[in-house]
């Protein structure tokens, strides 16, 4: 197990400094380069650039708390939040796709129990269900049955 993430190339988790200007500053930032990528990802399923999604994160901090103390380590924590929310919806979507494949087999199943022998005819399924297993069909008799 250690080697998923021991083995990982060095430069995704060397620290990166950028700068950006917030609050009509200019200022830097330094996290890993594997969450900037993320909050590139971020930003761009916001349909916003990187700088924007920052300064957007920063005043709200400021709004919220009147101080953005240790800024760094909440965009780190935003990342890993991203990453969590998005790992939840993955896990949903899945858990719906496999409810439906069951709800169809049950409705499969289901139709399958309500059809109705004077519906259908008793020789046609027996027909059919023959034919499905590569049983010869036999010719119908006079009253149309199998």
């Amino acid at each position: 197990m250690c080697n998923l993430y021991s083995g990982m190339p060095s430069a995704d988790y060397e620290g990166e400094t950028r700068s950006i200007r917030l609050g009509g500053h200019s200022t830097s930032i330094r996290i890993e380069v594997m969450f900037w990528n993320v909050l590139e990802d971020i930003a761009a399923a916001q349909g916003m650039t990187l700088p924007r999604l920052v300064t957007l994160l920063y005043d709200e901090v400021l709004a919220l708390h009147g101080e953005a103390r240790n800024f760094a380590s909440l965009l780190r924590c935003a990342c890993l939040r991203h990453l969590e929310m998005k790992a939840d919806r993955l896990a949903s979507a899945q858990r719906r796709a496999v409810e439906q494949r069951g709800r169809v087999a049950g409705d499969v199943d289901g139709a399958l129990e309500r059809i109705d022998d004077r519906d259908v005819g008793v020789g046609h399924v027996a027909r059919t269900a023959r034919a499905l297993r590569g049983d010869a069909v036999r010719p119908r008799d006079a009253r149309g049955e199998g």
